[in-house]
């Protein structure tokens, strides 16, 4: 099932294209936040852009473990917060 892109995640002027292709070459996968089954968890995904050379992205999805359809919310270059978070937590998969 495709994802559902809400309009926050293109906030930053990256494309839907760009996401995507993101999400399928990621340099880091992780669950970001845990929640329950009504709010489901954050998957926090890492990648660089084959079309923008301005470093790396850092993308969000709302993902429920009973299959519901995904929510991409959040878009934009890589923050200091999550280059920390990664360093913190090198685990991710890839």
């Amino acid at each position: 099932m495709a994802p559902v892109w809400e309009e926050l995640s293109f906030r930053h002027s990256i494309s839907q294209r760009q996401q995507v292709w993101i999400m399928l070459h990621p340099t880091y996968q992780r669950i970001y936040e845990e929640g329950d089954l009504s709010m489901g968890n954050v998957l926090l995904i890492t990648g660089y852009s084959h079309e923008l050379n301005e470093g790396e992205i850092e993308i969000l999805v709302r993902v429920w473990p009973d299959g519901r359809q995904s929510h991409i919310f959040h878009c934009n270059y890589l923050s200091e917060k999550i280059r920390r978070y990664r360093e913190e937590y090198p685990d991710g998969w890839t």
